[in-house]
């Protein structure tokens, strides 16, 4: 199963975008913010970050 690293600081969207990714068959690790999200890393073999307009 693929594994991904979501870090998203707004709670709905982060929820959202969650439960998007486990109903398309993700195991998702889900953080409020960068810093957790750096604690993780060495679990994670790919990381794809979500382009700011």
């Amino acid at each position: 199963m693929a594994k991904i690293l979501l870090a998203e600081d707004e709670d709905s969207v982060r929820e959202f975008v969650r439960r998007g990714l486990v109903g398309h068959g993700y195991e998702v690790k889900a953080t409020a913010d960068g810093g957790e999200a750096l604690e993780l890393w060495p679990m994670i073999s790919l990381i794809w970050c979500w382009p700011i307009s």
